[in-house]
Protein backbone atom coordinates (compact mmCIF):
# COMPACT_ATOMS: atom_id res chain seq x y z
CA UNK A 1 0.00 0.00 0.00
CA UNK A 2 2.86 2.44 0.77
CA UNK A 3 4.48 1.81 -2.61
CA UNK A 4 1.15 2.33 -4.40
CA UNK A 5 0.58 5.59 -2.53
CA UNK A 6 4.09 6.87 -3.23
CA UNK A 7 3.87 6.06 -6.95
CA UNK A 8 0.38 7.53 -7.28
CA UNK A 9 1.39 10.71 -5.44
CA UNK A 10 4.42 11.11 -7.69
CA UNK A 11 2.28 10.64 -10.80
CA UNK A 12 -0.46 13.04 -9.64
CA UNK A 13 2.19 15.65 -8.85
CA UNK A 14 3.87 15.26 -12.25
CA UNK A 15 0.60 15.69 -14.17
CA UNK A 16 -0.51 18.57 -11.89
CA UNK A 17 -3.73 16.75 -10.99
CA UNK A 18 -6.55 18.82 -9.60
CA UNK A 19 -7.48 18.90 -5.95
CA UNK A 20 -10.12 16.35 -5.03
CA UNK A 21 -10.50 12.68 -4.19
CA UNK A 22 -8.72 10.13 -6.36
CA UNK A 23 -9.09 6.35 -6.31
CA UNK A 24 -6.01 4.42 -7.40
CA UNK A 25 -6.22 0.68 -8.08
CA UNK A 26 -3.34 -1.67 -8.78
CA UNK A 27 -3.76 -4.90 -10.71
CA UNK A 28 -1.25 -7.59 -11.56
CA UNK A 29 -1.38 -9.70 -14.69
CA UNK A 30 -0.29 -13.27 -13.85
CA UNK A 31 -0.50 -15.97 -16.46
CA UNK A 32 -3.10 -14.06 -18.43
CA UNK A 33 -5.28 -13.53 -15.35
CA UNK A 34 -5.84 -10.01 -14.03
CA UNK A 35 -5.68 -9.93 -10.23
CA UNK A 36 -6.62 -6.97 -8.05
CA UNK A 37 -3.96 -6.13 -5.45
CA UNK A 38 -4.98 -2.90 -3.71
CA UNK A 39 -7.11 0.23 -4.04
CA UNK A 40 -6.32 3.41 -2.12
CA UNK A 41 -8.29 6.65 -1.81
CA UNK A 42 -6.14 9.75 -1.99
CA UNK A 43 -7.34 13.24 -1.20
CA UNK A 44 -5.50 16.15 -2.80
CA UNK A 45 -6.03 19.51 -1.14
CA UNK A 46 -5.17 22.86 -2.59
CA UNK A 47 -2.64 24.60 -0.33
CA UNK A 48 -2.22 28.32 -0.92
CA UNK A 49 -0.10 30.25 -3.28
CA UNK A 50 3.55 29.35 -3.55
CA UNK A 51 6.30 31.98 -3.86
CA UNK A 52 6.13 31.76 -7.67
CA UNK A 53 2.40 32.49 -7.69
CA UNK A 54 1.13 28.98 -8.39
CA UNK A 55 -0.90 26.89 -6.01
CA UNK A 56 0.51 23.50 -5.08
CA UNK A 57 -1.68 20.58 -3.92
CA UNK A 58 -1.04 18.33 -0.96
CA UNK A 59 -1.92 14.65 -1.12
CA UNK A 60 -3.10 12.60 1.85
CA UNK A 61 -4.10 8.96 1.85
CA UNK A 62 -7.33 7.68 3.29
CA UNK A 63 -7.74 3.99 4.04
Amino acid sequence: MRYTTACAQDYLDRVAARAGTWLVSVYRLLGGERRHLVTVRMKREKLGDSPVGKSSPRTTMQV
